[in-house]
């Protein structure tokens, strides 16, 4: 139930796109995002078998997914799949609470898919590179600054969270689409 909880706390993130864009420092249920701005955004899923490459965390809780056009990091489909399982349940399980409590519950769960059915987001044309560094991803914005540098889930860097083979070849890939060599 542990998914179902962060879930739930996540729907506080609902005004999250106009939170990001104007610096605000979000901390919900572990997941932390502070100083997100240009040009990070929020947007729809990525389909990971549609991307040109992607990555799974250790703890395959997220994916790092490169496009044509875009890095997009989001929850994995793994946690997904988990996370409509307990939402499911959550639903289905208690007594008949008549039609008002029913139907909120029923708003609130379908709102917290909807919310974590999203990545954030930063145009290709917006990085200028992407390095492995002492056990990190290193994403570097056109302006100098580092992407996706404090995102947080359980005190963890994302960040830090990949595979330093998976790591490497998704620098490999993305120079390969950048046109830059290593």
């Amino acid at each position: 139930m542990k998914t179902a909880a962060f879930a739930f706390l996540l729907l506080t993130l609902v005004p999250a796109p106009a939170a990001l864009a104007h610096r605000h420092h979000a901390v919900v249920s572990g997941l932390c995002c502070q100083n997100l701005d240009s040009p990070v955004f929020w947007a729809s899923r990525c389909d990971v078998e549609c991307a040109r490459f992607a990555i799974t965390s250790q703890n395959k809780s997220v994916d790092l997914v490169l496009s044509r056009r875009a890095v997009a990091l989001q929850l994995s489909d793994r946690v997904m799949h988990k996370l409509d399982r307990e939402l499911r349940h959550a639903g289905d399980e208690g007594e008949d609470e008549g039609f008002l409590a029913d139907a909120i519950k029923s708003a609130v769960i379908g709102g917290v898919r909807a919310l974590l059915d999203h990545s954030l987001q930063c145009p290709l044309g917006e990085l200028r590179d992407v390095e492995y560094r002492h056990g990190r991803l290193i994403l570097t914005g056109e302006d100098g600054e580092r992407v996706f540098e404090s995102i947080e889930i359980d005190d963890d860097s994302v960040m830090e969270g990949f595979s330093e083979r998976d790591a490497r070849a998704f620098v490999r890939e993305f120079r390969r689409l950048k046109g830059t060599s290593d």
